[in-house]
């Protein structure tokens, strides 16, 4: 080959695939990774909302409920309870932050905005529109249309997942939050 002809010599092209074959390998192991990792952010999400609901309920003396599939499938949010309505978890309805002029805008304004969870990270619970309670002095409760009961030593178990990778959030009847 003379040097006035075009294109690469097998040198070139054997270091170029070889330096594409490093890549995928450090890259290959990683992309099996991310489902793992949402399922671990949207549990720990999850867990840090319960856990801050306790905590407000118990500093602020009222009552709070953390809605799952609310408004919609793969939202939760965090509302004041003892207000009634099927809108309840609706941000229109209810907006966040509260309105200075709003009926439902006692202090302290405990609501909280509509929270997602990960479009690919499935949330399976006892009830499709679970919602737990946390009560001033600490207890949990699951509330089933108007009928709240305190949740016992089982817990209530919520589960994250993405295919065969899941991840749960227990919460017990004393509030305590743990993941697993």
């Amino acid at each position: 080959m003379s040097k006035s002809d075009p294109g690469f010599s097998l040198v070139e092209l054997l270091m170029v695939m070889a330096i594409a074959i490093i890549l995928m390998a450090i890259a290959l192991p990683t992309l099996g990774t991310s489902d793992r990792t949402r399922v671990d952010n949207a549990a720990r999400e999850v867990q840090q909302e319960l856990q801050s609901a306790r905590l407000r309920a118990v500093g602020n003396n009222r009552r709070l409920e953390v809605r799952f599939n609310c408004p919609a499938t793969g939202q939760y949010r965090l509302v004041e309870a003892g207000w009634t309505g099927s809108d309840r978890c609706s941000p229109t309805a209810f907006p966040y932050p509260a309105p200075p002029d709003a009926a439902y805008n006692a202090k302290p304004r405990l609501d909280g905005p509509v929270r997602y969870l990960n479009n690919r990270v499935l949330l399976a619970a006892s009830s499709s529109n679970l919602v737990i309670q946390f009560l001033p002095n600490g207890q949990t409760a699951r509330l089933q249309g108007t009928t709240s009961t305190l949740i016992g030593t089982g817990g209530e178990v919520l589960t994250l997942s993405i295919g065969s990778y899941s991840r749960t959030v227990n919460v017990n009847g004393l509030g305590r939050v743990q993941l697993q």
